[in-house]
């Protein structure tokens, strides 16, 4: 089993960068590594492109995994406590 990469450094990101910046990161890698890339396409590299992949692919789901859900601020409601109906 190959030791797991720093996911930051796989996405080319700083670490603690907000979500949109790991997809766009995601996104840009996945569309640079497609098998038809121009930029790979005079280069014989099917294993290293789909061990990079393979790579990237990990580190996206190991940043979504860890993301944290921006909480959305609302109006507190104080709690009366449970009704009891008689």
């Amino acid at each position: 089993m190959t030791p797991i990469r720093d996911p930051w450094g796989v996405l080319d990101l700083r670490p603690g960068a907000p979500h949109d910046d790991i997809l766009k990161a995601y996104l840009r890698l996945r569309r640079a590594l497609r098998a038809d890339s121009p930029a790979l396409l005079s280069l014989e590299c099917g294993a290293a492109r789909r061990a990079e992949l393979a790579a990237v692919e990990e580190a996206f789901r190991s940043l979504s995994r860890n993301a944290a859900t921006p909480i959305q601020a609302g109006p507190s409601i104080p709690s009366r406590g449970p009704t009891i109906r008689l």
